[in-house]
């Protein structure tokens, strides 16, 4: 996969686990990046399993800064 559909790619994912922490929290709406970023990678260790093997291997090493960095440019 390219390096744009993969980025194209995480951020379809993000957005899904954005949705899902935020039902869970809706709290986090005035939360700072960190915070959230923290969230949602934590929901993606636990839902890692459910996704797609291609899925799997691109967002296996995704950061918690990677996270805050694709956040920010929404």
């Amino acid at each position: 996969m390219s390096e744009k559909l993969n980025s194209i790619e995480k951020q379809k994912i993000i957005d899904t686990l954005l949705e899902q922490v935020m039902q869970d929290n809706p709290g986090l709406y005035y939360a700072p990046t960190t915070d959230v970023a923290r969230k949602i990678h934590e929901q993606l260790q636990l839902s890692m399993n459910r996704l797609s093997i291609e899925d799997q291997l691109l967002m296996k090493k995704v950061s918690i800064r990677e996270i805050e960095i694709i956040l920010s440019l929404n």
